[in-house]
């Protein structure tokens, strides 16, 4: 069923109409006072009857101005949830005069009338009637613009933006989190399109704010942040919050020195010797301690007691060394040809058989271990020293 069309005029067209009837009127009252004499009766009746006939015309409007919005709007809604764009962007045309609106008591019932999804499908159960309309969806993407005017230098929050939809764009646009925090290369208006050559990357830096002695720990109470450019900034300040809370002054710092990567030692925690270690001794909990070391490390350095797993040394250590994984050979748990207890798990029942491994593994390792009287292999996880389990 298709949509149904009358003949509605516009707003202009019914005041001239009701300005023709007045006049009219006024001509009317005059001849039938010339006929019949002082008749107001008559002539109240005319009047009263054209000002009932305007007022009726006026609220039939008024309803269909209201269902055509309500139609639109929800037409947008649907459209925007079967293809996935903003409603905004989707234009009903329903601008044809002669299309008659209707309201609705139930549910709209939408679907698409042809596979170019061009034509929308409306059907009304309580009134019954059914309308197609026509869609475009607009060529346009979100985008964002600047709420004022803003010199070069500004760091930009979400405060100094507002989101838009932009016409054809030929620029990448940006995302709110690609803006927020960096800083405008040039001067911008209010109103501009927020583009990628109008920002750049900032980086913070740090300033003392007292004077900081050498092998003091720096707490947040000590520096200010301060936000630059990124490409301005020389190398040796481009140190992050974390390395500068609880590192150690390197040397005495004044008050009000961008702090350098050369003015702090950040920790480390590593493995350091407690006495002379020889070489081939097997490393235990009894030759090393866990520490925190303020400044650099050697980039092999062990810094924690799981990376060093069982090892031997290949070299004399010597005390208040920091172990190196260059200085250590790991030694496998489990070797080939080694007898291996495995320890299998069926709910509340544990049974440990021996078997042959197979293959050389470290702790955690999966290898594969042979049963001794039959031959079967089973694939197990090392559990430590020439032991495994299988669930």
């Amino acid at each position: 069923m298709g949509y149904q069309r009358r003949v509605i005029p516009t707003l202009s067209e019914a005041t001239r109409f009701i300005a023709n009837q007045q006049i009219w009127v006024q001509v009317m009252l005059i001849k039938i006072l010339q006929r019949v004499g002082s008749n107001y009766v008559l002539a109240t009746t005319i009047f009263m009857s054209f000002l009932l006939a305007s007022e009726t015309y006026a609220q039939e409007r008024n309803g269909q101005d209201a269902a055509k919005a309500l139609l639109v709007s929800s037409v947008q809604q649907w459209v925007s949830s079967q293809v996935g764009v903003s409603p905004e962007l989707i234009e009903v045309l329903a601008t044809d005069s002669r299309l008659i609106f209707k309201a609705c008591d139930k549910n709209y019932v939408f679907d698409f009338a042809f596979r170019d999804r061009n034509t929308v499908s409306t059907r009304c159960e309580s009134p019954e009637w059914r309308l197609n309309l026509r869609i475009e969806i607009k060529d346009k993407t979100a985008g964002y613009e600047f709420l004022q005017d803003f010199p070069s230098g500004k760091i930009i929050s979400a405060t100094d933006v507002r989101q838009v939809m932009i016409d054809n764009a030929n620029l990448a646009v940006l995302e709110l989190a690609e803006i927020i925090g960096r800083i405008t290369t040039t001067s911008v208006q209010a109103g501009q399109i927020v583009r990628e050559p109008q920002l750049e990357e900032t980086i913070v830096r740090f300033r003392s704010t007292q004077v900081i002695d050498r092998s003091v720990i720096i707490d947040e109470t000590m520096f200010a942040s301060i936000e630059a450019p990124y490409k301005n900034i020389p190398m040796n300040q481009r140190i992050g919050l974390n390395d500068v809370i609880g590192a150690k002054a390197a040397n005495d710092i004044e008050e009000g020195k961008i702090l350098e990567r050369d003015d702090i030692l950040v920790p480390q925690t590593a493995l350091f010797t407690k006495a002379l270690i020889a070489r081939g001794t097997l490393v235990s909990e009894r030759f090393f301690e866990l520490r925190t070391h303020y400044g650099d490390l050697p980039a092999d350095a062990v810094h924690s007691k799981e990376g060093l797993g069982r090892a031997t040394t290949i070299r004399q250590l010597a005390p208040e060394q920091v172990i190196r994984y260059s200085d250590i050979r790991p030694i496998a748990d489990v070797n080939k040809g080694d007898i291996v207890k495995l320890t299998v798990n069926r709910g509340a029942i544990t049974v440990t058989i021996d078997m042959l491994a197979t293959e050389q593994g470290f702790l955690g390792d999966r290898v594969m271990l042979e049963n001794i009287q039959s031959g079967a292999l089973v694939d197990a996880r090392i559990t430590g020293p020439g032991s495994a389990e299988r669930e």
